[in-house]
């Protein structure tokens, strides 16, 4: 029996292995594989953080636009307020004018 068919690869200085010139490419295209994985979920899971962003922006515009409209309505009330007073302020101001006379 011979020992030739069970070669192993040469032993670089230090302990460190000589790799057949295909297994390199081969582990720097799982690298660019995995990194290509890793960056097509990163994507995934952008994209499912931007469609939660247009729910997000759809329930701030209707919750923006019933505060607006809340507020123009308390506004409108005032100013009806303001003109009821405003009213009654002139008669008072002139049943008053009419007393000193």
């Amino acid at each position: 029996k011979t020992c030739a068919t069970l070669t192993r690869p040469a032993s670089k200085p230090g302990g460190q292995h000589q790799h057949p010139p295909g297994d390199t490419k081969m582990k720097t295209a799982k690298r660019q594989l995995n990194k290509h994985d890793a960056a097509e979920e990163t994507t995934k899971r952008l994209e499912s953080i931007m469609a939660s962003f247009d729910a997000f922006d759809a329930d701030m515009r209707i919750g923006t636009r019933q505060r607006r409209e809340k507020d123009e309505f308390k506004v409108f009330t005032m100013q009806q307020q303001m003109a009821v007073l405003e009213r009654s302020l002139h008669n008072e101001v002139k049943k008053r004018t009419e007393m000193t006379k």
